[in-house]
């Protein structure tokens, strides 16, 4: 008999990423539009076991093509064969019943993107308060992007502490990788994408691995930011070409979704070669799944190919920034020290993050490594680079050192200075100052608010019972809090808690008393002091008695008769059931559910003598009280009730009666 497999496969486009350019070129980096002719392809290889063999179907679902965005749009998109059905960010196609043993699928698009700047020129206070729910989920851990890891959570809080923009926060994460996290093409991340956590332990990866890591850290920082894969253009090394690519997208409330590529040192933008085939929550989401149906037959897939041309380019952008350059000294001598000052004037209304990148000359050692500046909308900034002059120079030349300072966009300026042998020795501290200043112009304000919400499990407590409390702690401010102890009384637990992080607690303790009525709660540490009362009621264990019980000396068969029942308690909550019952020793017996029974109450029972023995009878009043826990109290008292001769007459009614109260109590 014939079997019929349904197999399927999922495919996450590989880790070979586009690398960053070296030396960017302006016919496409800084275009303000480009016209991209796009084409992704694959093949599917029909592998038969036996010769026999049956092959129903192939389907592919593919959700790995361009698609509109704010920043992209598609002008044309044409699959082969033509799919099935489509949404924006999934295609469906199929080959049904093929005789073919290998089938081709291609989707070839035009694409235009647009390099413009995100228009962010208002500040964003960090950390962020409220967010839409449907953004929620961009700031939660995934597999890959797990930014629930401590060594994340604390690394971005220390970047990000004392920041009241998030801007800045954002581009402190992105170039703190940049500079610690080294670009590789290393064999264990070539093929399988390793979690953020990884890549912070190891400081290498590529640029999924890199990305995961910035989304993560972005992430702990309370700050939605989701991952797009795509492809981009790049000429290091002499590649000259478009390469699969992963980049990240920052949501920046009142202006949306911002892009950052960390690996290119693109903070708050990507240039026009950038082409978005995907976005989502985390790296390890697959692009293509294949399923297939058949008898006695595999199939072989091989990886998406990509293919991009650039066809056309339109206008180019205005320069960002202008940048002017000065050596403090015109003339220094060998061995001596000289600083290099740049003034960097924001050109737009909207923040901006010039990659400042400094020249290499020989003889001349650069101490200062070249750093992003980060600029407010038509800001101006001043920044320094220290140099120093080799102190094994040929005394009978003069020697000339060009320095140039430039940007992305080759925006550039250059200054010069002489070194001769008789010329002044200036040494490193002479030059301190003019870098302190620099460093303290970067004033911060630091926020330690902390939310310190707790709860007990329920409102009302008794005496015997443990108390049990839940704190939920979250960091609202912009610094990360180290050492906290949270506290009841003595009972204090450590932690630390990253900038927009939550953290539970748990409390339990035994009241000290029936009057406590409320508990603090304490969050310090040496810049934290915050307290939180709860409010409870504790109430005393139920004390449930009879008083005395009172009733007629001598009964007269077939009269009524009031039975006397004083009963007290300590503690009865309102809620609890309280029963008092009378019964004699044949099991008979009365029974009443008493309500809101005061400290010290008398009740009255009306009984008839109807079904007691001549002479002396044993009678157990019983009150039983359940509180809200399920716990049982309960108090007997035994008496004698004296009942008075009885006639033949009497002995017969009393017979009857009991025997339909044996009856009534069977049915």
């Amino acid at each position: 008999m014939k079997q019929c497999i349904l197999l399927a496969l999922l495919f996450i486009v590989p880790s070979v990423c586009a690398l960053p350019a070296s030396a960017l070129d302006s016919w496409d980096f800084n275009a303000e539009r480009l016209v991209i002719a796009s084409e992704i392809s694959t093949q599917i290889t029909v592998e038969p076991a036996q010769r026999s063999y049956t092959l129903d179907s192939v389907e592919v679902n593919l959700s790995f093509f361009p698609m509109d965005s704010e920043r992209q749009q598609v002008a044309s998109l044409i699959s082969s064969p033509p799919f099935d059905a489509k949404t924006d960010t999934m295609m469906h196609i199929s080959w049904h019943q093929p005789d073919q043993r290998i089938l081709e699928l291609s989707v070839t698009s035009t694409v235009t993107t647009e390099a413009s700047f995100p228009s962010l020129s208002e500040k964003v206070p960090f950390p962020l308060q409220e967010l839409p729910k449907d953004l929620l989920l961009y700031t939660l851990p995934q597999d890959n992007i797990d930014s629930d890891n401590p060594a994340i959570i604390r690394q971005a809080s220390l970047l990000a502490s004392g920041e009241d923009d998030t801007y800045v926060a954002v581009y402190k994460v992105g170039s703190w990788i940049k500079a610690n996290v080294n670009y590789s093409l290393n064999t264990i991340t070539e093929d399988v994408s390793q979690p953020a956590s990884w890549v912070m332990e190891n400081r290498y990866g590529v640029c999924d691995e890199i990305t995961s890591l910035f989304i993560a850290m972005v992430r702990s920082l309370g700050i939605p930011a989701r991952y797009v894969s795509g492809v981009a253009y790049t000429n290091w090394n002499d590649i000259n070409d478009w390469g699969p690519h992963a980049w990240a997208e920052v949501y920046f409330p009142g202006y949306g979704w911002v892009p950052y590529d960390v690996t290119y040192g693109q903070y708050g933008y990507v240039d026009g070669s950038h082409v978005v085939l995907k976005d989502s929550l985390d790296s390890s989401e697959s692009s293509i799944i294949y399923q297939w149906k058949g008898s006695n037959v595999n199939v072989k897939t091989a990886p998406l190919a990509f293919s991009h041309r650039l066809t056309k380019k339109e206008g180019t952008l205005p320069p960002p920034v202008a940048v002017s350059v000065r050596s403090l000294k015109d003339t220094v001598g060998f061995g001596s020290y000289n600083l290099i000052e740049a003034t960097v004037t924001n050109n737009l209304p909207f923040y901006h993050v010039a990659e400042m990148r400094t020249s290499l000359v020989e003889g001349l050692v650069t101490l200062t490594p070249d750093q992003p500046l980060v600029l407010f909308p038509e800001e101006t900034r001043t920044t320094y680079w220290l140099v120093h002059v080799s102190g094994s120079l040929d005394p009978h030349f003069q020697y000339t050192y060009p320095f140039i300072v430039g940007t992305e966009q080759n925006v550039s300026d250059e200054t010069r200075f002489k070194a001769i042998s008789t010329g002044q020795v200036f040494d490193k501290d002479y030059f301190e100052s003019f870098l302190k200043n620099a460093r303290d112009s970067a004033h911060k304000t630091y926020s330690t608010l902390v939310d310190v919400e707790c709860q007990p499990h329920k409102s009302t407590y008794y005496t015997y019972e443990t108390i049990n409390v839940s704190c939920v702690l979250k960091n609202r401010g912009n610094v990360f809090l180290e050492d906290l102890l949270v506290c009841r009384g003595d009972d204090c637990k450590a932690a630390d808690l990253g900038i927009s992080q939550e953290q539970s607690f748990a409390f339990s303790f035994v009241p000290n008393s029936s009057h406590e009525k409320e508990a603090m709660i304490t969050v310090k540490n040496e810049d934290v002091a915050q307290s939180t009362l709860l409010y409870y009621t504790v109430y005393p264990a139920p004390d449930l008695r009879i008083i005395n019980v009172s009733y007629p000396p001598l009964l007269s068969f077939g009269q009524p008769y009031t039975l006397v029942v004083d009963i007290g308690h300590t503690s009865l909550l309102a809620g609890g059931d309280v029963v008092l019952s009378v019964g004699g020793e044949r099991g008979e017996a009365h029974t009443w559910h008493l309500e809101n029974i005061s400290q010290s109450q008398r009740i009255n029972l009306v009984l008839v003598a109807d079904a007691l023995d001549e002479g002396p009878n044993t009678a157990h009043i019983t009150i039983r009280y359940r509180d809200r826990n399920g716990r049982t109290y309960s108090e007997e008292r035994t008496v004698l009730l004296q009942m008075d001769k009885l006639s033949f007459f009497n002995k017969m009614q009393r017979f009857f009666t009991r025997l339909g109260r044996w009856f009534s109590g069977i049915f």
